[in-house]
């Protein structure tokens, strides 16, 4: 593979937990949730199992 552009590359670093509130959030809210999650794991320096997956896969390449 000689090029990769991930979209929605925070997701390699948290996902937003369902709960019963979704729903009804405003889909700024929605978001500011889910990049409240992104940013705080980030600066953490901590993956989501889809992060170590791919963190994984590009190690192993030649």
């Amino acid at each position: 593979m000689e090029y990769v552009s991930f979209f929605w590359s925070g997701c390699f670093f948290d996902y937003l937990a369902y709960d019963d509130a979704l729903p009804r959030l405003a889909g700024s809210n929605l978001f500011q949730r889910l990049n409240q999650g992104h940013f705080a794991k980030i600066l953490a320096g901590e993956l989501s199992p889809t992060g170590v997956a791919f963190q994984s896969l590009l190690r192993t390449r030649p």
